[in-house]
């Protein structure tokens, strides 16, 4: 049953982003049609709107796109990994990141592993260590579900970070966020 809500769960969530989409976008084109009806006299004007809006329009539907790609990513592999915080949208600047790795369980609950990712350099990607705990330790500090999935776990989040990761394991706690 609970496997079952997951999946329900998992499709209403991606019907809505898709149908989000599909607002976004006739939204903005219904809004740029009126918009250039009501203006006919000030062509100019109409005309800087209209490319305004279709700006507006495309940039918008392309983030929601980018997120119904994430969400399928995630359906299909199983996992994902997340940066958190309120610099979110500064993903490339220097210094430690909050990030979690997550995956979908049997059931269909997300199960979460916080750790942080220290961006060293500029590039694209660009270059990092991840901070997690040492081999002897791991078992202890990380949920019972990731005790004894290490190597999988870490080579998962550095696939996910374009190889360009270096492995730092810490000696105290994991962050937990």
């Amino acid at each position: 049953m609970l496997k079952l809500y997951g999946r329900w769960r998992k499709a209403v969530s991606t019907i809505l982003s898709i149908a989000a989409f599909i607002a976004w976008v006739w939204g903005g084109i219904a809004l740029t049609l009126v918009m250039i009806r009501l203006l006919p006299n000030h062509s100019d004007i109409a005309e800087i709107l209209l490319y305004i809006f279709a700006i507006l329009t495309g940039v918008g539907g392309l983030v929601i796109f980018w997120r119904i790609l994430d969400e399928i990513h995630f359906w299909k592999s199983g996992y994902r990994v997340c940066q958190l915080g309120p610099k979110s949208y500064f993903r490339w600047t220097l210094g430690p990141k909050d990030c979690v790795y997550e995956e979908q369980s049997n059931n269909g609950t997300v199960q979460r592993l916080p750790f942080v990712r220290v961006i060293l350099g500029n590039g694209y990607p660009a270059p990092s260590e991840i901070l997690l705990p040492d081999e002897d330790v791991w078992g202890v500090r990380v949920p019972a579900w990731a005790s004894e999935r290490r190597a999988e776990i870490v080579q998962r989040i550095i696939e996910s970070f374009g190889g360009s990761v270096v492995c730092v394991v810490v000696e105290n706690e994991l962050r937990h966020l």
